[in-house]
């Protein structure tokens, strides 16, 4: 079993194959580089703009959590307030999502553990890398679906493949 394998919990079986269903598969994410990202944006007004540039969004974050984090901090900086936990904090806590991400002591652990504030651009990469591989899984679940359909209009149906692609 290799180590991308062990990552994604595949198990060896004959022929090497995964015996899971899809349905029961993890979707690419990397959660620590998630929180890593979002620790170097509370500590960075560099940071902050670095990961913007980059063109990260709330939905390239795998856990919920941190997608709020994201448009908290996101949310303060486009309106030049300053970006740390407790201003982080009472923007969740006035959208009633503060206790919903772990509270202000979640934030704080996020900003001391942020292993470099100087990787953020790669912490950026990371997590749209992997959100970009779940937009390829929901659009190739989408193609199934319209394959499986049988439509009567292939040539449509193949253009409709080709968008979810080119979507991606």
């Amino acid at each position: 079993m290799t180590i991308t394998d062990m990552r994604r919990g595949g198990s060896e079986s004959r022929g090497g194959s995964d015996d899971r269903s899809a349905s029961q598969r993890i979707p690419p994410h990397n959660v620590d580089a998630e929180a890593s990202l979002l620790g170097a944006m509370m500590l960075s007004e560099d940071a902050i703009a670095i990961v913007l540039e980059r063109g990260v969004i709330a939905e390239d974050f795998y856990k919920p959590a941190h997608r709020h984090i994201f448009d908290a901090v996101r949310s303060l900086s486009v309106s030049g307030e300053p970006v740390d936990p407790v201003t982080v904090g009472e923007e969740l806590r006035r959208a009633a999502l503060l206790e919903g991400v772990g509270g202000l002591d979640a934030l704080v652990r996020l900003q001391n553990a942020t292993p470099a504030i100087s990787s953020a651009e790669r912490y950026a990469k990371i997590v749209r890398d992997a959100a970009k591989l779940r937009r390829v899984i929901a659009a190739a679940g989408e193609i199934a679906e319209i394959a499986y359909s049988e439509p009567a209009g292939v040539d449509r149906a193949l253009d409709q493949v080709e968008s979810r692609i080119y979507d991606v």
